[in-house]
């Protein structure tokens, strides 16, 4: 439901989403999808370690966040 607020461009190519309250909704949408990546990776951590470990690896982190999702 939230792909049409993180678009920038449409089929053709053409700018969408450019109004300030639109970049806020796409910025506020961007933060919810990466809030429940990580909460979703630090649940099934315990289950599948590698892959979790691995996608963990390649998202950006907060700095107070540690490089490894096993601490």
């Amino acid at each position: 439901q939230i792909k049409t607020r993180i678009y920038t461009k449409d089929k053709a190519g053409n700018p969408i989403n450019t109004s300030p309250e639109a970049i806020n909704s796409r910025l506020a949408a961007l933060y919810t999808l990466w809030y429940c990546l990580t909460s979703y990776l630090k649940m099934l951590h315990p289950f599948i370690p590698f892959i979790t470990e691995k996608i963990w690896q390649e998202i950006p982190k907060d700095p107070e966040e540690s490089e490894t999702l096993m601490y």
